[in-house]
């Protein structure tokens, strides 16, 4: 039987689950390092995310960030 990293399982049921807790993804209502939800490729405007639940602030941010292409 092979064993699975806790993080994979964690990631698995998140996804199965909906969306992801602010808190597990150490959500902030503010920027980090000059990153912001408003550039995420996963921000909904006007104030939802494509995998994190409930209200987020466009200057978010969370360890999810992936910056827009140029």
């Amino acid at each position: 039987m092979a064993l699975l990293p806790v993080a994979l399982i964690a990631t698995d049921r998140a996804v199965a689950q909906g969306k992801a807790k602010k808190e597990a993804v150490q959500y902030q209502d503010t920027p980090k390092n000059g990153q912001k939800c408003i550039d995420c490729v996963l921000f909904e405007p006007p104030e939802a995310c494509k995998v994190v639940e409930g209200k987020i602030a466009p200057e978010g941010w969370c360890s999810l960030f992936a910056p827009k292409p140029s």
